[in-house]
């Protein structure tokens, strides 16, 4: 059965993506999709956590992946879509554990 959301798998395999926002117009807890370039990355080793600071104009989103000290892929100048539902710590927006793919030939 199909999610009537938009936000799951279909059954070939290919992930199914809500439309994208800027990054301006993304709120705290709300779901939200966007696209943009890693301009910053950070890695904590106790407890293991990596962060990724996707940036366009002057607007920016931390994605956090907890659990990890580093993401194959994600490096600055990496171009991500990501997906999740966004929060605020510390006056930034956060995606903890989004789900992300990386863009090429943008």
């Amino acid at each position: 059965m199909e999610p009537i959301d938009g936000w799951g798998l279909r059954g070939d395999g290919f992930e199914r993506w809500p439309p994208r926002q800027a990054l301006n117009s993304i709120f705290e807890r709300q779901r939200c999709c966007g696209e943009a370039t890693v301009v910053e990355v950070t890695a904590r080793q106790h407890p293991p956590c990596f962060t990724a600071t996707v940036g366009e104009d002057d607007a920016r989103v931390d994605l956090i992946f907890l659990g990890r000290n580093a993401v194959p892929g994600i490096a600055v100048g990496s171009r991500l879509r990501f997906a999740g539902t966004a929060g605020r710590s510390g006056g930034r927006l956060r995606i903890l554990n989004p789900r992300y793919c990386f863009v090429e030939g943008r």
